[in-house]
């Protein structure tokens, strides 16, 4: 039986540093029937020119420059509809993939699944990174269901929001890919993409039955100063945090029963009171409830909040000891 075709996207600007690592990962795939897509948002240092001797060595990649910058998350949407593949693995342009990645994430992909993740390491390189986003250290392959997965993601500190650590139907992108949030007009979420990547899981797993999990890590996160997240955290250029608490609510609001919406709703509460006290900003403890274009309301509930602070002590646990 034919092998179905994967294909490998990567949206990249300015990356000279780690684009030819990135695209190594790619070619060198134990998977024989997959494409490499890459798309250059108009780089301004010479990762293009890398580029393109890459593309003179393998009839694998196909390559494409923007005329101009579009920013990341039109320029993410342009390397997905450029896609041939049925399935679609996203590799952003400073990480990684492992050997077995495609082959391993394929081979467990059924018609009942959202999509197949995986676990990661995160690092600066390779030998200094530690393993981000198991879901247990029992079962190498698990299933959980849309719903599971959903209010575990929503309702634990933490938790995974990259699809660079997943393998997707093409369609799914394709219809789950939004790049704009009603009510919420933030260049935080439309051009950085700080909500759009964690709604493609969210969106997708409320259509299927299961979502499939390998607890080993299938990729490679690089963590360094370049970054858009870690130069936004410490330049404090936009709110991530908001963004993904905007993403959540009006996610809950439009798609989760009243007793899930408010246990996502006691999550970010929760997360902005401890934040809040933490740095000393007093008078927005009194204020965090009305503070969210998509509305963070619910009603008060010792169980959440029992929920929310078991799941805050586990998260710091598992990054202990991990």
């Amino acid at each position: 039986m034919q092998e179905k075709l994967i294909s490998i996207v990567i949206p990249v600007f300015n990356r000279e540093k780690y684009i030819d690592e990135c695209i190594k990962s790619a070619l060198n795939q134990s998977y024989n029937n997959y494409e490499v897509i890459i798309i250059d948002n108009k780089s301004t240092d010479f990762t293009w020119s890398k580029i393109e001797k890459f593309n003179d060595s393998s009839d694998k990649i196909k390559i494409f420059q923007n005329k101009e910058n579009i920013g990341p998350v039109q320029n993410w949407k342009k390397a997905i509809s450029l896609a041939s593949g049925e399935y679609i693995k996203i590799l952003f342009s400073d990480d990684l993939i492992e050997k077995e990645c495609l082959v391993e994430m394929i081979n467990v992909f059924s018609e009942e699944d959202a999509f197949v993740v995986s676990s990661v390491r995160v690092g600066l390189n390779q030998k200094e990174s530690k393993t981000k986003y198991n879901y247990s250290t029992k079962k190498r392959n698990m299933s959980m269901s849309g719903i599971e997965y959903i209010m575990y993601n929503l309702s634990n500190f933490g938790t995974l929001v990259s699809p660079g650590a997943a393998l997707f139907r093409k369609k799914d992108l394709i219809n789950n890919f939004k790049d704009n949030l009603p009510l919420y007009d933030d260049q935080a979420f439309s051009y950085f993409g700080a909500g759009p990547d964690l709604l493609l899981f969210l969106l997708t797993a409320i259509d299927y039955k299961s979502v499939k999990i390998i607890n080993y890590p299938l990729a490679f996160f690089r963590d360094h100063n370049e970054s858009a997240t870690i130069s936004a955290l410490t330049q404090k250029s936009f709110d991530i945090s908001r963004s993904y608490n905007e993403t959540k609510l009006w996610f809950a609001n439009n798609y989760l029963s009243k007793e899930n919406k408010n246990l996502v709703s006691t999550k970010i509460y929760v997360g902005d009171l401890i934040k809040n006290i933490f740095i000393f900003r007093f008078k927005e403890i009194f204020f965090s409830n009305s503070s969210y274009s998509n509305h963070l309301s619910f009603s008060f509930s010792m169980r959440n909040c029992f929920i929310i602070v078991i799941n805050l002590f586990k998260n710091l646990f598992k990054r202990i000891f991990q």
